[in-house]
C-alpha cells in the first residue's frame, strides 16, 4: 500500500511539471480528478487498515490535486446592469445537429455564439434559422471542407472583429472587440491544437501565446472562451488564464470526452473572464459531439 500511495502522490504531484515531454506527461495531467479520487479512496482503505503513514501519504496527494481542481480565481463584483449571454460549443467536425443549437439560442436567449470545428455550410444552416435572426454580426471564416479548421464567433452586439498570428490563430481562434451597450469588451474564441504527440510543442506555444495576448488587454472587460484543450491540471493552462476569472465558480463541471460510455473525466472547454462576473453557468449535453457546451450569463463589473 505504501507505494501506491507514492505512486498517486506523484501522479498528483505532476501539474507542477511543465514539460512537454514525456509525451504521456499532459495526458497524466488531464486525469488529476482521477488521481484525486484513487487518493481519496486509498485514504479510506489506509483508515480501515490503520496504515498511517499511507493514510498521510494519500491525504497530501488529495490536497495537491484540490489545489488545481478548485478554481481559486472566482471574480465577485458588483454586477451592473451590462449582461452578456454565452454559449460555446466544439461540435466535433460539424455533427452537432444545428437543431439543438438553435433550440438553446432561443431558450437561452443568447447574445453571442462560439462555435469551434464548423465549415461554410453549417454556419450558414444555423444562420437561416430563425433562433438566430438576431446574431447579425461575425467574426472569424469557415472552411468549406469539414475538419478542425473553423471557429466563429456570432453576436447580437455590433463590434469589430480582429485576428491574430501564429500559433495563437491555430483553427482560427478569431476576436470579436463588441460594443454592450457602451462598454467596450474584448471576446477571444479559443482553439488551440491538442496535446497530442505530434503537436505537443505547438500545443504548448499555443496556449503561452495566449496568456501574452491576454496580458495585453488592459483597462476593459475581457472573454476567452473556448476548447482550450487544456485544464487547470496543465501548468501552460494557468499561465494562458493568469489572473482571469472562471465563469464556472468553484467547481468546474468535466466537458470531455461527452460521448462514452463512462462520465467526462476533465474540463478542457472554458470561459474565463475579467471584470465580468458569472450570474448563472450551465454545461450543457449536444449529439454527436465528444464536447459538452458551457453557457454562462455575465455581467459586466459595475
Amino acid at each position: 500500500m505504501a507505494l501506491c500511495a507514492v505512486g498517486i502522490l506523484l501522479l498528483a504531484l505532476s501539474p507542477w511539471v511543465d514539460r512537454v515531454s514525456p509525451a504521456w506527461l499532459p495526458p497524466v495531467q488531464a486525469l488529476i480528478r482521477v488521481w484525486a479520487s484513487l487518493a481519496l479512496f486509498g485514504i479510506l482503505i489506509a483508515l480501515l487498515s490503520r496504515a498511517w503513514w499511507s493514510m498521510t501519504v494519500f491525504l497530501v496527494a488529495a490536497l495537491a490535486a484540490c489545489v488545481v481542481i478548485v478554481n481559486l480565481n472566482v471574480e465577485n463584483c458588483r454586477p451592473s446592469e451590462r449582461t452578456v449571454s454565452l454559449l460555446v460549443l466544439n461540435t466535433e467536425y460539424s455533427s452537432t445537429p444545428p437543431v439543438e443549437i438553435a433550440r438553446e439560442v432561443a431558450k437561452r436567449d443568447v447574445d453571442v455564439l462560439i462555435l469551434a470545428e464548423v465549415h461554410t455550410a453549417y454556419v450558414e444552416d444555423l444562420l437561416a434559422r430563425e433562433e438566430l435572426k438576431d446574431l447579425t454580426y461575425r467574426s472569424g471564416t469557415t472552411p468549406d471542407e469539414i475538419g478542425t479548421d473553423g471557429t466563429v464567433i456570432l453576436s447580437r452586439f455590433d463590434g469589430v472583429p480582429f485576428h491574430v498570428e501564429g500559433e495563437a490563430a491555430t483553427f482560427g481562434q478569431p476576436g470579436f472587440r463588441l460594443n454592450i451597450d457602451g462598454v467596450t469588451v474584448t471576446v477571444r474564441a479559443i482553439h488551440p491544437k491538442p496535446p497530442i504527440a505530434k503537436w505537443l510543442n505547438d500545443w504548448h506555444q499555443g496556449l503561452r501565446d495566449l496568456g501574452v495576448w491576454q496580458r495585453t488587454i488592459k483597462g476593459e472587460p475581457i472573454i476567452m472562451a473556448g476548447d482550450f484543450n487544456a485544464s487547470p491540471a496543465h501548468p501552460v493552462f494557468r499561465y494562458a488564464t493568469h489572473r482571469m476569472d472562471f465563469a464556472a465558480g468553484r467547481w468546474a463541471r468535466t466537458t470531455w470526452p461527452a460521448d462514452r460510455i463512462y462520465l467526462p473525466f476533465t474540463d478542457i472547454d472554458h470561459v474565463v473572464t475579467r471584470k465580468l462576473v458569472a450570474l448563472d453557468h450551465e454545461t450543457l449535453s449536444f449529439s454527436q459531439t465528444d464536447h459538452r457546451g458551457i453557457w454562462t450569463k455575465l455581467a459586466i463589473c459595475s
